[in-house]
C-alpha cells in the first residue's frame, strides 16, 4: 500500500467513528431539546418577564407588561412590574415613594400562577388600606430577599414580610436557581470564607435576557426545526458546564447536604434582615409557609426558627393549615400538581398577618 493510500486509509478510519460521535451527539442532544419541548407548558406573551442583574443575577423586567399561559393547566395570569421590580395591578401602575408594607420571599410570595390582586400582599393593603410592594419572585431564596429589602429601603416601609419555605435553605447555597430552561440561572449565593464565616458571594453569571427569551421562543413555542438541533448542542454544551460547576465549586455540594451551613448562612441573613429593618423603623415579619397539600404540613426547619429573636414577629403557617384540613370538605390549598398556594390560600395567609399586625398595633 502506497502513503498516499495509507494516509487516506487512516484519515477514513478515524473520520468514521468520528462521524458516528457527532451523529449520536446530534440525536441525543435533540432528543433532549424533545423533551424540554414537551415538558415546559409556559408560554409568554408581551415582555419578556426576566432582566439581567450584576448584584443579584436576574431580576423581574422593570416597567414591563407580560401574560403567562401553562398549557397543560389551563392556567393564565397577567404580571405587571413597576420601574422598581415591584409586582403591580396594572400596566403603567408605580408604587408610591413611601409604603406601609413590602413583601419579599420566592414565588410563594409573588402569586405564581393568579393575579396579584388575589396575592396576599394586595389582600393586605386592602385589609390595612396602606400602600404596599411585593418584591417577591420565582426562584428566590432568603438571599434576593435580602438584597430586595436592602435595595429598596428608601421606600421606608413600616412592616416588611418574608415569606420562608423549606426549599430556601438549599437555593441559598447554591448558585443556579431553580428555572424552566436546562441553563445555569446564576444569583447570589452564601459562601463561606476560610475562616468559615458566611457571605454573599456575587452571581457567577449575569442573566442574559435575549438568550433566555430566544430558547424559549425558538424551540419551546415554535415547532421542530433546524434550531432545536443547534440548541440541542447548546443544552448538551450546558450539561457539561453544570457538571463543571459541580467539579469546580465541590464545596458549595458539600454545604448543600450540611445542616451546619444552613443553619450559618440562616442566622446570617435573617439578622442582616433584622438589621435592615430596624435601619428603617420597620418590623420584620417571617413567615413560614408549609407544603400545602393536605396532609403533608410540615413544621418550620430547626435552621430557620434558631436564627430568629425577640425582636422578629414569627408566624407559624403549619397549625393553621392542619386545621384548615379537619374539615373534609375544604379544598387542597394548591394547584393541581403544582405546591404554590392558590387563591384560598393567600387568603388564609393574609388574615393570619393581618390578624398578627392589628394585635400588635404595628400599622
Amino acid at each position: 500500500m502506497g502513503k498516499a493510500r495509507q494516509k487516506y486509509f487512516y484519515a477514513v478510519m478515524v473520520a468514521i467513528p468520528l462521524l458516528f460521535f457527532l451523529a449520536a451527539l446530534i440525536a441525543y442532544s435533540t432528543l433532549d431539546v424533545l423533551k424540554y419541548k414537551k415538558k415546559i407548558d409556559l408560554r409568554i406573551e408581551g415582555d419578556w418577564p426576566l432582566a439581567g442583574d450584576r448584584k443579584i443575577g436576574f431580576t423581574a423586567t422593570k416597567n414591563s407588561s407580560t401574560f403567562r399561559r401553562h398549557v397543560h393547566s389551563s392556567l393564565s395570569y397577567h404580571l405587571f412590574v413597576d420601574h422598581r421590580g415591584a409586582r403591580v395591578n396594572t400596566s403603567g401602575q408605580q408604587t408610591p415613594t413611601r409604603i406601609g408594607l413590602m413583601t419579599v420571599g420566592g414565588s410563594f410570595s409573588w402569586g405564581h400562577g393568579m393575579e396579584n390582586e388575589q396575592t396576599f400582599t394586595e389582600i393586605l393593603r386592602r385589609k390595612l388600606g396602606v400602600p404596599v410592594a411585593n418584591f417577591a419572585y420565582g426562584s428566590y431564596g432568603t438571599v434576593q430577599a435580602l438584597q430586595l429589602l436592602e435595595r429598596n429601603a428608601d421606600l421606608q416601609p413600616k412592616v416588611i414580610v418574608y415569606g420562608f419555605i423549606t426549599a430556601h435553605l438549599k437555593r441559598n447555597l447554591f448558585p443556579c436557581a431553580p428555572s424552566y430552561a436546562p441553563f445555569c440561572l446564576s444569583v447570589a449565593y452564601m459562601d463561606f470564607d476560610e475562616s468559615s464565616n458566611p457571605y454573599i458571594h456575587a452571581p457567577l453569571d449575569e442573566y442574559n435576557p435575549e438568550f433566555g427569551q430566544k430558547f424559549f421562543e425558538q424551540v419551546i413555542y415554535d415547532s421542530f426545526g433546524v434550531e432545536d438541533v443547534i440548541w440541542g448542542l447548546r443544552v448538551w454544551l450546558a450539561k457539561l458546564e453544570k457538571r463543571y460547576l459541580r467539579f469546580k465549586y465541590k464545596h458549595v455540594l458539600k454545604q448543600l447536604g450540611d445542616k451546619a451551613s444552613h443553619s450559618k448562612s440562616m442566622r446570617s441573613l435573617i439578622s442582616q434582615m433584622k438589621q435592615a429593618a430596624q435601619r428603617i423603623g420597620a418590623t420584620l415579619i417571617v413567615v413560614h409557609i408549609p407544603y400545602l397539600d393536605r396532609g403533608n404540613t410540615n413544621v418550620p426547619p430547626s435552621e430557620l426558627t434558631d436564627a430568629l429573636n425577640p425582636d422578629i414577629m414569627f408566624i407559624d403557617m403549619a397549625p393553621v393549615v392542619t386545621q384548615y384540613y379537619e374539615i373534609p370538605a375544604n379544598p387542597l390549598l394548591r394547584f393541581e400538581r403544582d405546591g404554590h398556594p392558590n387563591a384560598l390560600a393567600h387568603e388564609l395567609i393574609a388574615d393570619v398577618i393581618h390578624k398578627a399586625i392589628k394585635e400588635r398595633g404595628i400599622l
